[in-house]
């Protein structure tokens, strides 16, 4: 906003020589010579002469603001100029009950100087100065609340009980100076009021991740219940949730939210393949395992079919030859498990002995393809080297299994290509 300037009537306000004191420093704010109209009006007040006079304080707040858009200032004196014209303009009410000078301009030295403020917290923004930006932004807050609470009206400009915009400006400078509890104040701010336009989603996920690091469990349920309202095609809020169900250890629930995901949006890949990963690790990994694997295993092989057309890389491929590959080791297990001489337990045997060789039999294209992408890359990073070798491992133990050693000694060799 361009800085405002407000005419200084002296018509009828004259006061013998004090009145030739301040027209002289009136002249200085004419010529546009802030610097001297502060040293003079500084030079005026001191030893408290003027301590009592309303109008010296009117003066000095209309001197300084205006002093404070001297962009040749650091950002750091132009702060203060503008919080000592705040006090000045106070000082200036209480000596002056009837507000004479201020209500002959409606006020707008208040309206300015929040606007100033505001202005300077995007100066130290843009200056990456961000612990400094946060603290501008509060002090316009604050300037804006005393705005509100005088209940001044201006022209064009509503005043409401909160400064959305600037609310949100904190936290995002106080997140950029990496102050989480400070940007978690502010962004909370615009929860408990019930903002939830579209440019205030950004506020939802800064405060579910805040509360998830630092355990706050009601908080958090709180935010994504509220953010669940405001923007129900959030994937941070929905995944956030997912993720609460997850460590609860309520499989159901969760596979169940997943579920409903995948029909209101069912190209969605990251959504299948979370999903898939929640059903590996529930049928593979920790000792939270289904009583019955059966379906869990049916339903990860289904989903990952769907979401293997849907991957841009090797993930999804990956992670199904995985699931074959561990779903044959459980069969065998269960093969193993298996004493008994009975007709039935041979029976047994030899079915589980089928479904595991199904599974690996199954697993081969996909580990295929796995080899096949890592091969084709020029170079691998450390990671890719891992899983690249991860899956030469298991080509090896399926052929192995089939009694084809030279095929499995043929995997093994390659393990030392591209290291």
């Amino acid at each position: 906003m361009k800085q405002f300037i407000i005419c200084l009537l002296f018509a009828g306000l004259g006061l013998g020589v004090q009145a030739q004191s301040l027209e002289s420093i009136h002249k200085m704010i004419d010529k546009g010579k802030h610097q001297e109209a502060k040293d003079a009006i500084d030079k005026a007040m001191q030893g408290g002469k003027y301590d009592k006079d309303p109008e010296y304080w009117y003066y000095k707040g209309r001197i300084y603001n205006n002093l404070s858009y001297d962009t040749s200032l650091a950002l750091d004196t132009r702060s203060k100029l503008k919080m000592d014209a705040f006090a000045a303009f106070q000082t200036n009410q209480q000596l002056d009950p009837k507000e004479l000078r201020l209500k002959i301009e409606n006020h707008q030295s208040f309206l300015d100087l929040y606007y100033g403020m505001s202005g300077l917290g995007a100066e130290y923004f843009k200056k990456k100065q961000f612990d400094q930006s946060a603290e501008s932004f509060k002090k316009a807050l604050d300037l804006y609340q005393f705005i509100f609470g005088k209940g001044y009206k201006y022209k064009d400009v509503v005043i409401s009980s909160i400064d959305t915009a600037t609310v949100l400006n904190v936290g995002i400078a106080a997140t950029q100076a990496k102050n989480e509890s400070l940007a978690a104040e502010y962004f909370q701010k615009l929860v408990d009021a019930n903002i939830g336009a579209k440019e205030y989603e950004v506020a939802y996920e800064a405060l579910a991740d805040y509360y998830y690091k630092n355990k706050q469990t009601d908080a958090l349920n709180n935010i994504i219940e509220k953010a669940g309202k405001f923007y129900p095609s959030n994937a941070y809020i929905a995944d956030m949730k997912l993720r609460q169900i997850s460590e609860s250890g309520d499989m159901s629930k969760l596979f169940d939210n997943y579920e409903q995901m995948i029909k209101n949006d069912p190209n969605n890949f990251a959504i299948m393949y979370n999903y898939a990963i929640e059903m590996y690790n529930h049928l593979y990994v920790g000792d939270n395992k289904p009583k019955d694997p059966e379906p869990v295993r049916t339903r990860l092989t289904d989903v990952l079919k769907t979401a293997i057309p849907l991957d841009k890389e090797i993930n999804a491929t990956s992670l199904m030859a995985n699931h074959l590959f561990n779903s044959s080791i459980d069969f065998y297990i269960a093969h193993d498990n298996i004493d008994g001489r009975k007709p039935e337990d041979i029976q047994k045997r030899k079915d589980l002995m089928a479904k595991a060789a199904s599974y690996q039999n199954d697993c081969l294209p996909y580990a295929e393809k796995v080899l096949a992408y890592y091969d084709a890359m020029p170079e691998l990073k450390a990671s890719q080297k891992a899983a690249r070798v991860n899956i030469l491992t298991t080509l090896s133990e399926i052929y192995n299994t089939k009694g084809n050693k030279a095929k499995a000694e043929e995997y093994e060799k390659l393990k030392l290509k591209n290291l």
